[in-house]
């Protein structure tokens, strides 16, 4: 675990070497103190739309952020022939894997955690805040979604080139969160043979929309149920944990 953790601190580093994440704060600041004015436009209660355009803004750039960080980092370490004293140290393909992946995971956290300080600190300051319970399912449940989301990259890494990787996740991620009521009305009005089609493509692929708690934060909603919480957790463990083995079998056939 030390080797691993090792890899995911340097990989945290490009975080403040990078300008990604202050340009995105930066901008997140500039839209939310726009939206700050209640009287903009002359619409009233305005604080609604901070919460909602807010929320969708930090969780779109922790996205984006997860997923150009984590598709860059072992296709920049074989492109520029780093991997090999790396793997010579001795660390395994495995252990470099778990640390590309939870450094990525961990840039994502940080730039998602700075972001939603300073959304609560709007909306707080505003008067439209939130009950304590549901700030904090909130953050939990993002969190999983960018641990998702990371090993869904880091896997795809291996199968793709950096571009053509964050493309397709970034496509899979807003199909899935658009397009998945769609599906699921598709599975239940088709006949029996098409419909076994749509349901494994409904079942397998990852339910991105169980983690958004945005319309239940905007309207003040009750907090979610324990139980409701814990499959959500554990969902997203099974998953991860199937991603981030694949992409070990994967690397370990890689002839490098």
């Amino acid at each position: 675990m030390t080797k691993v953790f090792i890899i995911a601190k340097h990989t945290f580093k490009e975080l403040v070497r990078k300008k990604d994440f202050y340009v995105l704060l930066f901008l997140f600041l500039g839209v939310a103190l726009f939206l700050y004015n209640e009287t903009f436009f002359g619409i009233e209660d305005i604080s609604r739309y901070l919460k909602d355009v807010g929320l969708s803004l930090i969780v779109l750039f922790s996205v984006v952020i997860s997923i150009t960080f984590a598709a860059k980092q072992i296709p920049q370490e074989i492109e520029s022939r780093t991997i090999y004293p790396l793997l010579a140290k001795p660390i395994s393909r495995t252990q470099l894997i778990l640390g590309k992946f939870f450094g990525g995971l961990l840039i994502s956290v940080i730039s998602f955690t700075s972001f939603y300080i300073l959304y609560l600190v709007l909306i707080f300051t505003k008067g439209e805040g939130a009950g304590i319970m549901l700030v904090l399912q909130t953050y939990f449940l993002t969190v999983l979604l960018l641990c998702l989301i990371s090993a869904f990259t880091v896997l795809f890494s291996l199968l793709f080139t950096v571009s053509a990787n964050i493309t397709l996740v970034l496509l899979l991620y807003f199909f899935i969160y658009w397009y998945n009521g769609f599906l699921k009305n598709i599975l239940l009005n088709s006949g029996q043979k098409i419909s076994t089609v749509y349901a494994f493509l409904y079942y397998i692929l990852p339910h991105f929309e169980f983690y958004d708690m945005r319309v239940r934060l905007v309207h003040e909603w009750d907090a979610l149920g324990g139980w409701v919480v814990l499959s959500i957790f554990l969902y997203t463990v099974i998953y991860i944990f199937l991603m981030i083995w694949a992409a070990c079998a994967l690397f370990k056939r890689k002839n490098l």
